[in-house]
This record gives structure tokens, sequence and C-alpha cells, in this order.
């Protein structure tokens, strides 16, 4: 890693357990789960995690195939490995920290979605999507989003309506989200949406996110409708006040 002074490199696993196909890191995770794997690079108390692969793991632990990750998910999937008390009670604030040590209750911070359909699996973070072939590992899908370093439209907490031809619903957090519509994932980074198709695995629409999709309302309240897919994709959610 250039720029970072590497005292030593450790592998870790970050687990994301898959429970009827669909993405969760709650339960006891007794079936085939998706593992990211970590490099710890840097010295103390700086020390950085960078994901650098994922590895298919079955009910038993055993590894069935491991793929490396584009540079572009390298760049961005990566927190500080450490964790510094804050406030009187000495209480660890880091995500990170705390996933690493209870993987089967929480998620890593950099990750948007893992969803399967069928023998699709779609793996999204900040940077884009990558659909892999859940019985090789074959990569059969990499798409970058487009991506800035504040996004467009951010939200909290909200819901989102996919309107058109096989529309659906749902929920998102923290200005991001990856969503399984039908035969389709419905991708979400704040800059852009996107519909992926599972079968045949392709890109079928993207759409960047502009100033003209957003409708005024009230503040703390946030509104916009994007055409995409013949449809459009309407999100209402609400900013925090900090």
């Amino acid at each position: 890693m250039k720029g970072v002074g590497v005292s030593r490199v450790r592998w870790c696993g970050l687990v994301l357990f898959l429970v009827a196909g669909v993405a969760s890191a709650q339960g006891a995770g007794t079936g085939a789960f998706l593992r990211w794997d970590l490099e710890e690079a840097g010295p103390q108390p700086e020390t950085v995690c960078q994901a650098v692969s994922v590895s298919w793991l079955d009910a038993k632990d055993r590894v069935l195939w491991t793929v490396p990750l584009p540079a572009r998910m390298r760049e961005v999937d990566r927190e500080p490995c450490g964790c510094a008390p804050a406030g009187d009670g000495g209480v660890c604030v880091s995500e990170l920290h705390a996933y690493r040590s209870r993987p089967r209750a929480s998620v890593p911070p950099f990750v948007v979605g893992v969803l399967r359909k069928g023998d699709v699996l779609a793996v999204a973070d900040m940077s884009g999507v990558l659909l892999l072939d859940v019985r090789s590992g074959k990569v059969l899908l990499d798409w970058e989003a487009p991506r800035e370093p504040s996004p467009r439209l951010f939200v909290d907490e909200g819901r989102f309506t996919l309107e058109g031809t096989a529309g659906c619903t749902g929920s998102l957090a923290r200005g991001r989200m990856l969503h399984r519509c039908g035969n389709r994932f419905v991708y979400f980074n704040g800059t852009a949406v996107a519909l992926l198709q599972a079968s045949p695995p392709g890109l079928e629409a993207a759409v960047r996110v502009e100033d003209a999709h957003l409708i005024p309302q009230r503040p703390s309240r946030v509104k916009a409708r994007i055409p995409i897919g013949g449809g459009a994709f309407v999100l209402r959610g609400i900013v925090y006040l900090r």
C-alpha cells in the first residue's frame, strides 16, 4: 500500500450471513455466508483494515471460493481497525471494532448490502455492485457507480418506491440501500440510482441524481423523484438536525 508504513499484515474475516437469500447479520447463521477478508496495515493506533477479497463459506466454515475485490472497492472498503474509548464511560464507538467482536450481530460499516437471487449474489458498497455466481465466485458483472465526496441526496432514514412495471417499495438508512425487487436489484448510494438484473445478469439502467429531481419540502424532510427504467425511483426521508 503506497503511503502507508506497513508494520504488519494480518488476515481477518468479516462475516455477513445470508438468511433465506437476503443479507442478514442476525441469528444463528447456520447456513452459507460471505466473509470479507481484511488486511491490517500501518502502525498502531492508526492501523487500517482494508477489504481485499470476499470468500464464500459453507455451513461447516469451509471456503468454497475466494474472489479478489476490484480496485474501486479496495479504495473505499477500509476503516480504522482500532477503537478509541469515547466519553466518561470509555465506550467504543467503532462500528468495525464492534463487528469484528460480534460478526453475527452487526455488519461492516462500508457494506451497502449483500443479497441473493437464485445463483446470483449481489455485493454492494458505495463504489458500486458486484454480481457473482454463488456456485463458483465467477464475476458476472462489475458495475462502478457514480459517486461524489458529498452525496447529492442524503437521508438518515426513509422509504422508497420504484414505480412502473414490477415495482416495489422498501426502506433505507444512512443514505444508501440495496433492495431486491422481483428479478431486479435496486441500488442507491446518494449520487446515483441503478437497476440491475439478476437473470440474465446485467445493468438495466443507471441515473445520476440531479437538482431537478429534488422536490422542495419543509426543513429536515427530503423528497425526490428520479425517472429510471420506464418508471421512477421515488424517495421520501428525513435528515436529523445536528
